[in-house]
């Protein structure tokens, strides 16, 4: 499994980055302005899909998506 951006919901906040404990596994890709997984260096913890205040990443894998667990859901900034 690894972390799967849903890109029409994404906006670039970083929140994911700062939640990755791994170096250089989820980043701010300046050249496209997207965020990256890195799949190789993934370990499926999570800590991205919990932060997201737009519940725009999920674990997915050979299955498929994931559901999510109540207590990985974000809930979304409210303005």
């Amino acid at each position: 499994m690894v972390a799967k951006i849903n890109y029409e919901r994404c906006v670039g906040c970083e929140e994911c980055v700062v939640a990755c404990a791994r170096d250089h596994c989820i980043h701010l890709e300046e050249s496209t302005n997207i965020i990256v997984v890195n799949e190789s260096t993934c370990n499926n913890c999570g800590a991205c899909v919990k932060r997201c205040p737009f519940r725009c990443i999920d674990l997915v894998g050979d299955i498929g998506p994931l559901a999510r667990k109540p207590s990985m859901v974000a809930t979304a900034v409210k303005s």
